[in-house]
């Protein structure tokens, strides 16, 4: 009878083993996409990472603006002057549908300008953390926020030579696969050094952040 159980066991044991072999085998099998985050961040007006020919540091103000009248997509652009200081501009624009699949719409565009030269651009996009990790490996470094009272956990991170910061935002309890596939908002600006302390891929994030 022992023997008899014992074999049912290893027989199911070996299903098993056979069935999570070729579950993560279909899954190393599908072909990753990355076309959508490359056509966000790469452009051939562009030698570095840019967005759609605008590149903070380099792009004038007036440039972007061209650029983005002239792209179909927006359907308002909102300026406002010395909004930090003298020269200092921010510019907004909404989607009017027409805009690339990987973006937000819900979410308006933002760039800042300084004296006439852009120097950062934010967008909120459709496109999960985890194309962002499969694309640009490991980040300079990064941070975890939470509220004080009732999160969103805000999670970030820093490509510094590609002026590239990637936040997303999570409600707690949170898994994997929310923390993974968490929409990401792209902020580009000129190659930085960022004051976050040594990264480390905190896990799962979960329990440890959403109980402070």
């Amino acid at each position: 009878m022992r023997d008899a159980m014992l074999s049912v066991f290893a027989k199911l044991s070996l299903i098993l083993t056979l069935l999570f072999a070729i579950s993560v085998g279909l899954i190393r099998a599908q072909r990753y996409d990355d076309t959508p985050l490359r056509s966000l961040l790469f452009h051939q007006r562009c030698p570095a990472i840019c967005w759609q020919g605008i590149r903070p540091g380099v792009t004038t103000r007036a440039q972007a603006l061209q650029i983005l009248e002239d792209s179909g997509w927006v359907e308002a652009i909102r300026i406002s002057e010395n909004v930090i200081g003298a020269d200092v501009d921010s510019i907004t624009w909404s989607w009017n549908g027409r805009q690339p699949n990987y973006i937000d719409m819900l979410g308006d565009g933002r760039l800042v300008s300084d004296n006439g030269i852009v120097q950062s651009l934010a967008l909120r996009t459709r496109l999960p953390f985890a194309d962002v990790r499969l694309l640009l490996n490991a980040p300079d470094d990064g941070a975890t926020v939470s509220g004080l009272v009732v999160p969103p956990v805000e999670h970030r991170v820093d490509y510094h030579e590609m002026g590239i910061r990637i936040r997303i935002q999570l409600q707690c309890p949170f898994t994997p696969l929310d923390f993974w596939s968490a929409p990401i908002t792209i902020e580009l600006a000129p190659p930085f050094v960022s004051e976050f302390p040594h990264y480390r891929l905190p896990g799962w994030l979960g329990e440890s952040i959403c109980t402070r």
